[in-house]
């Protein structure tokens, strides 16, 4: 049975603190998600050299995927670093913890954005 600490956030409120099933639970999530973005950035690579090799990128007909490759490439980086920011925060002790106000972010709200670092209050 796992021991829940509750810790104030920043409206007074307590909010339960991890446990230790939990924590194994979301590092498994990040990692499987971070296999995913590697996947995602690999992909649109691949696209990006492949329209490099066959194509002007001065066409207007290239431009549309050209565009499209590039936002996943970075869309896929941004979210990447976050998670592997997220994954550093669960070794150093310090994921679920609000980055602004300091108080403990809810296991749903992490369940739904895992590389999440702000309770929702402070997202607002």
């Amino acid at each position: 049975m796992a021991l829940h600490v509750t810790t104030p956030n920043r409206t007074g409120a307590e909010a339960p603190t991890l446990s230790t099933a939990d924590l194994d639970r979301l590092r498994m999530t990040l990692a499987q998600l971070a296999c995913d973005l590697d996947q995602q950035m690999r992909s649109a690579s691949t696209t990006l050299a492949q329209l490099r090799e066959d194509f002007s990128l001065t066409d207007p007909d290239v431009q549309a995927p050209l565009m499209t490759a590039l936002h996943a490439l970075d869309a896929a980086e941004r979210t990447a670093i976050d998670v592997a920011d997220a994954l550093a925060r669960i070794d150093a002790g310090t994921y679920g913890v609000c980055g602004r106000c300091r108080g403990a972010i809810p296991l749903e709200r992490l369940e739904v954005r895992p590389a999440g670092r702000f309770c929702v209050a402070c997202t607002r």
